[in-house]
């Protein structure tokens, strides 16, 4: 928000684009390993980490329910960069219609499918709505969509699916709450390997690193002088 309102303010216009575009990207590569493994293994986590009868009740809801939140969360980078640019009506506008659309969809389906029709109707509402968010903000910040996919999106998401390809591989030796945590580690460490070679950049990369040697020079006992240059 504050780095959006600065370029903004400086009429750097070039470099809010950027900033938006990088934010976009950081989000969806943070969201996706989550709400993967919940969606592709939801009976499995509700079955080893609560207990069969409420996996086989809650697994349909808990995949929707990830499937939601990882489309909510693209809309995440817009709202923030339309309020920094000091248009909030736009972002309170598609809040408000996402809870009328939320209301309208509970109304609809809970009565008939209960957990699995308030999971759905959440879904629906932001696959729905968060399009419509993302090209709005995207047109105000003049982001092409077509940049916008190619830049934030595209790798990420390529980077999920070999993910989603691990789990599948996997997901039939998940017996108990052990191997579900292992299965976990591996897929996520291939979809971290995947993504520091597809999806970060240099410049990404570069300031991994820099974050990485902040986070060892708050170490209790760790010295300056003991850490790399360069």
């Amino acid at each position: 928000y504050p780095a959006a309102s600065e370029l903004h303010s400086m009429r750097e216009f070039d470099k809010l684009r950027e900033v938006y575009l990088r934010a976009s990207k950081t989000v969806l590569l943070t969201a996706l390993p989550i709400s993967i493994f919940l969606a592709t293994v939801s009976t499995q986590t509700l079955r080893f980490y609560i207990g069969e009868e409420f996996a086989a009740k809650g697994s349909v809801c808990l995949t929707l329910i990830a499937l939601g939140f990882l489309i909510n969360i693209l809309g995440h980078a817009p709202s923030v960069t339309v309020q920094s640019i000091g248009r909030p009506g736009t972002a309170a506008r598609y809040s408000s219609i996402n809870a009328a659309l939320n209301i309208l969809a509970f109304i609809i389906l809970i009565p008939r499918f209960g957990i699995n029709g308030a999971a759905a109707g959440f879904f629906v509402s932001q696959a729905l709505l968060m399009p419509f968010l993302i090209s709005d903000v995207s047109r105000q910040v003049s982001v092409p969509l077509r940049d916008l996919i190619a830049r934030s999106y595209l790798r990420p998401a390529l980077c999920g699916v070999v993910m989603w390809v691990s789990l599948e591989l996997l997901r039939s030796h998940i017996t108990s709450i052990y191997t579900l945590t292992t299965v976990g580690l591996i897929s996520t460490g291939t979809y971290t390997c995947a993504a520091l070679c597809f999806a970060v950049d240099q410049r990404e990369r570069a300031g991994i690193r820099s974050n990485l040697r902040l986070a060892r020079l708050r170490l209790p006992g760790m010295k300056p002088e003991r850490l790399p240059l360069g």
